[in-house]
C-alpha cells in the first residue's frame, strides 16, 4: 500500500542559486562566455533596489524614468 501523501518535489541537495550564478560567472572569464548575469544587468538591479530602499525611507513615490 502506498502512502496517501507523497512528495512530488524536493529541493534537497539542490545548489544555492547565488552559489549557482557565481561560479558561472567565475568560469566565463577564463573560458571567455557570457555570463547569465551580465554586470550590466546587475548594475540595473542594484539602481533599482537603491531606489526602492530609498523609497520607503523617505515614504515617496518611486518614478522609472528611462
Amino acid at each position: 500500500m502506498t502512502s496517501r501523501w507523497e512528495q512530488a518535489y524536493s529541493d534537497a541537495g539542490a545548489e544555492d542559486p547565488g552559489v549557482k550564478e557565481a561560479r558561472q560567472w567565475l568560469e566565463s572569464i577564463p573560458n571567455d562566455t557570457e555570463p547569465l548575469v551580465k554586470p550590466e544587468q546587475a548594475l540595473v538591479v542594484t539602481q533599482i533596489l537603491g531606489a526602492i530602499y530609498e523609497s520607503a525611507k523617505q515614504g515617496k513615490r518611486l518614478n522609472f524614468d528611462q
